[in-house]
């Protein structure tokens, strides 16, 4: 379009005005250009870091069940800072994106102008006529893009105006129940006719009692229901009917994050450290925890600590199992909850894991419970009890 209204004002009009609007016309436009580098740079630094950010609020709520009282705040902090980043990338993005627009719109506005100037000029001199400066002026105003451009995003912006308030009131209105945080078991842990079904699923009138202090191997064929069990003491899972009762009181009525440690076979790892997976970024303590891998197995878990991969994603099954075997200790629970464990390791890895929980002083006094497939007397005989979980109902041996 600029080369045809050219092409008809250098030759149908006035080749003074056209000159100055395409010499003009071309500045307006090489402007941007120029600095338009700093805006592409900047748009994909923005990008990188959404992406980042998209990574890591991934990672950390994939872990939501390592997710409690005494790992939120630093959890929080981690989810703060890459945000924070994201947050300083995005309105340094903004700002050049701003500049760029209103250097745009400045540079056509003074294509306008120089044009009124140059026809000003040629009319006081009675070199042109009325009509050709109100059809000069008529094609310049063709370059003023950029204002609807702004009118657009403008636009665009109160648009958003009731999903604020909708988002603003929401979270306004989202109340979080508080309960009595739970850190001392005192008693045993009961279940009185519970009931849990999904489908066609179902544990019906449960009635177990989980002694304190004791460890108990539970044993079932797969899909009986062992990871409910858990889930049921845990929260994760409602029961229909019935009540958990823990120190004689309904188990949902308390917090108890800090009191149970539960660890299943695929317990998550997130994209940082070694420390930082034992420890949850520095919620649990790291004091003695070397020590216990060395108790375990010297040779292995010096080996996993002196790795020089940042990420423990990279990790085998058997080794990250181990991390999460170490993250429990580091937790100090009184209630200890390990849905298999063990089942990546090796026979020489479970072996010497399996032997620690029994023996090592971190576990003195705890309630523990293991749901394993090892029926191996052997094995067993290791525990105080076992709990069957199957067609027959679930039982205390």
């Amino acid at each position: 379009m600029i080369i045809v209204y050219g092409v008809v004002l250098f030759f149908g009009v006035d080749w003074r005005i056209a000159l100055v609007i395409i010499l003009t016309s071309i500045f307006a436009i090489l402007i941007p250009r120029m600095i338009g580098k700093s805006l592409t740079d900047a748009r994909s630094t923005y990008q990188e870091q959404m992406a980042e950010y998209v990574t890591e609020i991934t990672d950390l709520l994939e872990g939501f069940r390592v997710i409690n009282q005494m790992t939120v705040g630093k959890i929080l902090d981690k989810h703060e800072h890459v945000l924070n980043e994201t947050a300083e990338k995005r309105y340094q993005y903004g700002k050049k994106k701003s500049m760029v627009l209103g250097v745009s719109e400045l540079t056509t506005k003074f294509v306008k102008i120089f044009t009124f100037a140059v026809v000003a000029v040629l009319f006081y001199k009675h070199e042109i006529t009325v009509g050709v400066g109100v059809a000069t002026l008529s094609y310049v105003s063709s370059f003023i893009e950029p204002i609807d451009t702004v009118l657009y995003n403008f636009t665009a912006i109160q648009s958003m105006k009731d999903v604020k308030k909708k988002v603003l009131a929401y979270t306004q209105d989202t109340h979080v129940t508080v309960l009595p945080r739970k850190k001392k078991l005192n008693s045993d842990i009961i279940f009185e006719n519970v009931t849990f079904k999904r489908k066609s699923f179902a544990l019906e009138n449960i009635n177990l009692t989980i002694k304190k202090g004791m460890k108990y191997a539970v044993v079932g064929h797969s899909g009986a229901g062992k990871s409910t069990l858990f889930k049921l003491i845990m929260g994760y899972e409602k029961n229909s009917s019935g009540v958990i009762r823990l120190d004689g009181e309904d188990i949902r009525n308390y917090d108890i994050s800090e009191l149970i440690s539960y660890t299943d076979q695929n317990e998550h790892i997130y994209r940082a450290g070694i420390v930082d997976n034992i420890t949850v970024f520095h919620s649990y303590p790291m004091d003695g925890i070397d020590s216990v891998g060395k108790s375990i197995w010297p040779e292995f878990f010096e080996g996993i600590f002196n790795r020089k991969e940042k990420e423990c994603q990279r990790f085998s099954g058997g080794e990250k199992q181990a991390v999460a075997f170490l993250r429990m200790a580091a937790k100090n629970a009184e209630v200890i909850l390990l849905d298999e464990p063990f089942s990546a390791m090796d026979a020489k890895m479970k072996s010497a894991v399996e032997h620690y929980l029994f023996t090592g002083k971190e576990f003195e006094g705890k309630t523990v419970l293991v749901i394993t497939h090892d029926t191996r007397e052997e094995s067993l005989s290791q525990y105080d009890g076992i709990i069957h979980v199957g067609e027959n109902g679930i039982y205390v041996e």
